[in-house]
This record gives C-alpha cells, sequence and structure tokens, in this order.
C-alpha cells in the first residue's frame, strides 16, 4: 500500500502518478491525464481523464468530461458531469448524474438523478427506506429496464425523458 498525504492507496496506476494528479484538502485530485485503475478510499476528483481499467472507491467520485473503460464501484457518492462509463456502475450512495452515459447500472439508495443522460438497465437494491425513487430530467434516455428489487419504487420523470424498457416494482410519478 502506498500513502499520500493521508490516503491510503490500495493502487492508482499512471506512467507517471505526478503528471496530472495531486492530493488536495486529503483528496485525490487529477485533470488531463490517463490512468490504469483507481483503488482509493477517500475523494477522488476527476477533469478530463481517462481510466482505462476499474474503478473501486470508498468515498466520493467527482467526475467531469472523463471517461471509463472498465467497472466503477463506489460505496460513497458518485457525482458525474459530461462523462461516460463503457463498463457497469455499481454504487451505493447518492448518484447525481449530468449530460454523462453509462451501461448499466445497480444502485443502492434512496434515490438517484439522472439530468439529460443516457443510461442502460438501472437495478435498484433493496434499502431500509419506504420508497426508493429514480429522477429523470430533461432529455434522459434509459434504454433497458428500471427495477425495484424492493417492489416500492418511483420514477420522477419530466416529459422529455423516455423510458424505452419497462418498470419493475414501481410507477412513474410526473
Amino acid at each position: 500500500m502506498k500513502s499520500w498525504g493521508g490516503l491510503v492507496m490500495v493502487a492508482l496506476v499512471a506512467s507517471n502518478i505526478q503528471a496530472g494528479c495531486h492530493n488536495h484538502n486529503g483528496g485525490l485530485v487529477c485533470s488531463q491525464t490517463e490512468l490504469k485503475n483507481i483503488h482509493l478510499q477517500g475523494y477522488v476528483s476527476l477533469m478530463n481523464v481517462a481510466v482505462g481499467g476499474e474503478t473501486i472507491i470508498e468515498g466520493m467520485l467527482q467526475a467531469k468530461k472523463s471517461k471509463f473503460s472498465g467497472n466503477i464501484k463506489v460505496k460513497g457518492s458518485i457525482h458525474m458531469k459530461g462523462s461516460r462509463v463503457l463498463g457497469k456502475t455499481f454504487i451505493m450512495g447518492a448518484l447525481d448524474v449530468e449530460n454523462s452515459r453509462l451501461k448499466d447500472i445497480e444502485i443502492t439508495a434512496k434515490q438517484a438523478v439522472f439530468s439529460q443522460s443516457q443510461a442502460g438497465t438501472v437495478r435498484v437494491k433493496r434499502t431500509p427506506n419506504d420508497t426508493q425513487r429514480i429522477y429523470l430530467q430533461g432529455g434522459t434516455l434509459i434504454s433497458g429496464n428500471i427495477v425495484f428489487e424492493s417492489g416500492n419504487g418511483e420514477v420522477v420523470k419530466s416529459d422529455q425523458a423516455r423510458v424505452l424498457g419497462q418498470i419493475i416494482g414501481g410507477h412513474v410519478v410526473k
């Protein structure tokens, strides 16, 4: 394990770690670089970064104009804008996506927000909360199903948002 400014890194591999990445207020900030993988506990902020492999974070992921070629697994929160995920996304916590494209997503949270974004199938894992909500804003397109395992889900969608698959275990609220 490597330590970088108090963060414990299991693996953060780039051709030159200093090029484009630095420690900022206890978090890792990377801009305009390419990384092989990210395995980290803490805060990660990416701006115009390409991640070739998997991303595993216990904490918060903030990504702007970034591309993830592998799977993303986050226990914490994801805030994504103008980004693309080619692998699957697994999130235990808040998900806020704007102007981004994702493949299949598995969420364990009370709610998730998609704004002007695209995603494949969205599976919402059961939580202790009564009602789980997926917010689809603007021209968001979900090309697959939205599945609420609890059977008590709501999809709050704008008139422009579309779900091409079925809503299973929930219903639409406008």
